[in-house]
């Protein structure tokens, strides 16, 4: 049997058909190269080329260059990501998009 629902409320993104909100999620806006490029203060330099002038470093690939920007060895590009932003438990891009303002 079809439920009836109220006229009175608007429905959105936000707002479920029972009234009930939903929670907004963050999601980032930036992918890898123009988030990178962006913290750097470059722009169109490839992927590498991007974290390694964003890190004072050359030639290092993705993660060790962070790892070098982080002053970390070792560690995953979730964790290190986390800690160049200053965040905890995000996914990797997050956590740059978020210590990029984006």
């Amino acid at each position: 049997m079809a439920q009836n629902y109220s006229t009175l409320n608007e429905y959105s993104t936000s707002t479920n058909y029972d009234g009930t909100t939903v929670t907004t999620t963050y999601a980032p806006t930036m992918g890898w190269l123009a988030v990178l490029n962006s913290l750097a203060g470059t722009k169109n330099l490839g992927e590498l080329a991007a974290a390694n002038t964003y890190a004072g470093t050359k030639n290092l690939g993705l993660l060790a260059a962070l790892n070098a920007k982080a002053g970390t060895k070792g560690l995953e590009i979730n964790a290190v990501c986390n800690s160049i932003a200053g965040t905890a438990g995000l996914e990797a891009l997050s956590a740059l998009n978020q210590k990029n303002g984006t």
